[in-house]
């Protein structure tokens, strides 16, 4: 990277899980370059990390087990929003057939797109919004995979949820303010 080029930007949370004290908070790399909070205003597509929501809600809604069989195949999808024909990314080859704790385990695309039409979009959308998620999810095949857009401190709070066994938690960012010393004229 040149001098001249801005470094990439960045966006971290740091926050307590028992309590929703929000401990640390990036919005980017520069302040003074840019006031954009990507933690709470970047729409971003969480790509694989969305497959938790996916097979939670597919779990939830009985719609497979760990071990239900899931084929991992060259698989071609219809997009009827926008009129076209899609197909998921394939890490290299393909297994065939898998159960679905190794397909979630090994993020695996074309099992993914199988456990969306099995459980359906709107399952899956309930799920996340339950979990904090607040950003509008299109019901189309690309949802299995992350393609909708999320904000970052959505997809914590949805995480944060997952973690604590389905309770949700709103971040608390400020739990006071106080008055500071006041100025002396002069």
């Amino acid at each position: 990277m040149s001098p001249a080029e801005d470094p990439p930007e960045v966006a971290a949370l740091w926050w307590d899980l028992h309590t929703g004290y929000v401990e640390v908070l990036v919005g980017g790399t520069s302040w003074q370059r840019s006031q954009f909070d990507r933690i709470r205003k970047a729409c971003r597509q969480p790509g694989s990390a969305w497959k938790t929501l996916l097979y939670g809600a597919a779990l939830e809604a009985a719609a497979i087990t760990p071990g239900t069989p899931l084929i991992d195949a060259p698989v071609t999808e219809y997009d009827e929003v926008q009129n076209v024909f899609w197909k998921p990314k394939s890490s290299g080859r393909f297994r065939g057939a898998v159960l679905a704790e190794d397909a979630f385990a090994a993020s695996l695309n074309a099992p993914a797109i199988d456990v969306l039409g099995r459980v359906g979009g709107q399952a899956v959308i309930a799920l996340a919004q339950r979990l904090g998620v607040t950003s509008p999810l299109a019901d189309v095949g690309p949802l299995a995979l992350g393609a909708s857009c999320v904000r970052p401190l959505e997809l914590a709070r949805a995480y944060a949820a997952v973690i604590r066994g389905g309770w949700a938690l709103v971040p608390r960012l400020v739990v006071r303010v106080r008055r500071g010393p006041q100025a002396r004229p002069e």
